[in-house]
């Protein structure tokens, strides 16, 4: 999702494994080829504070205006 509208689609749980382990774009139709986007794995860069420190940024971009 959009980088500000995060919080639509995860939980704070899964976007900190998001970011420390990467993820593949998945086709929703099994016979389609793989798309080429790709979440690069930060784990091994980033520290456990720097994570969750992003994760509660993240969680502050909501627009303006808009309740979860």
């Amino acid at each position: 999702p959009p980088i500000n509208k995060v919080k639509d689609g995860f939980t704070e749980a899964e976007v900190e494994q998001v970011i420390r382990l990467g993820r593949r774009s998945v086709p929703d139709d099994a016979n389609a080829p793989m798309p080429p986007l790709r979440m690069n794995n930060w784990g091994e860069i980033m520290s456990e504070d720097e994570v969750h420190d992003l994760v509660k940024y993240l969680w502050t971009l909501a627009p303006k205006g808009e309740e979860w």
